[in-house]
């Protein structure tokens, strides 16, 4: 067996980065991906002592686990008919959204409308509001 150089450290730690999302990364997996940077399988233990290797490992597991904890509050439907149902009800939110959206803006066009009537200035309306002395 040769020696691991830090070159191929490097190469190995980019290998883990770049792992696929969707895919788990365990160390025999990349044992048998760094085959292809050393030309030979390297054990788990001679790849893990390398800090940079460890701690892209550790990184790329703490990818996973984040991915894994922000979908966890996503319901899963338990059927084709409940997914379908909750995908219209998600689409009639949206539409309802936008809907509140435009009518907002339609407000807030009227609003400057009328302000620059009164000769106000965008500076001027953009000021934070006057924060009042409570002291008193």
């Amino acid at each position: 067996m040769a020696k691991i150089t830090r070159k191929n450290i490097k190469r190995i730690s980019e290998i883990i980065r770049e792992w696929p999302a969707k895919e788990n990364v365990t160390w025999s997996l990349i044992c048998a991906a760094a085959e292809l940077e050393l030309g030979w399988v390297p054990t788990r233990q001679a790849l893990s002592n390398k800090p940079m290797l460890s701690n892209a490992y550790k990184n790329r597991k703490t990818t996973e686990r984040d991915r894994y904890n922000a979908l966890s509050y996503v319901s899963i439907p338990k059927s084709m008919p409940d997914a379908i149902e909750q995908i219209l009800g998600l689409n009639k939110r949206i539409l309802a959204l936008e809907s509140e959206l435009l009518s907002m803006n339609e407000i807030a066009a009227l609003f400057i409308m009328n302000a620059s009537k009164k000769g106000l200035s965008k500076d001027y309306l953009m000021q934070s509001p006057i924060k009042r002395d409570r002291q008193s």
